[in-house]
């Protein structure tokens, strides 16, 4: 029987998933299931990281945003389930626009919104500078503003990627590159929180 609801039908997906590892000899450690999201798929993961507090490890977010909805579930729920956050976003993104829309915030409010609901610090957030280079021929300037000092000792992040659009050369191998790099974040932020 198919579960009502998005949420119900990723955590039946989960759980398919593991039973079948399980069927296949395959231990599953809870403690490392990840969520990752892309477009729609972004605006997910910000609600299942308030709707299934304690479930993922780390969350990520390519191209999404938290909704205003959820903030009273987000506010009650990562407060006692704190968990770490990536925000991706591309600045010239016009599907998900980088500042937001009258429904959603955008990609900064978002990060700040997560880190004010995980209990982080928000008064001197770290600003760095950095590239992202997509293929040999392309390269984005990346803006990371990182919330720290949060509860558990885990952190919220956003990339702000300069000049990338929604899903940024998928054929030059932007879209892998962005992903490999969300990946290697999720493991490297569980491992510290």
């Amino acid at each position: 029987r198919k579960p009502e609801g998005d949420v119900p039908y990723v955590m039946a997906a989960i759980d398919k998933a593991v039973a079948t590892a399980a069927q296949n000899n395959v231990i599953v450690d809870w403690s490392k299931i990840y969520v990752y999201g892309l477009a729609n798929g972004a605006f997910m993961a910000h609600r299942l990281l308030c709707e299934k507090p304690g479930m993922f490890a780390a969350a990520a977010s390519y191209t999404g945003s938290t909704d205003f909805a959820l903030e009273d579930t987000c506010t009650k729920n990562l407060a006692t389930s704190p968990t770490s956050l990536l925000q991706i976003h591309g600045t010239l993104d016009t599907v998900v626009p980088y500042g937001g829309t009258p429904w959603w915030p955008g990609s900064e409010e978002s990060a700040r919104l997560v880190a004010e609901w995980n209990q982080c610090n928000l008064e001197s957030p770290l600003t760095t500078e950095s590239r992202l280079n997509t293929n040999p021929f392309v390269s984005y300037a990346v803006t990371s503003t990182r919330y720290e000092g949060c509860a558990s000792n885990n952190v919220v992040e956003e990339w702000r990627v300069h000049g990338m659009d929604h899903l940024p050369g998928i054929a030059g191998g932007g879209l892998v590159e962005v992903s490999r790099k969300a990946v290697d974040w999720l493991l490297d932020e569980s491992a510290v929180s």
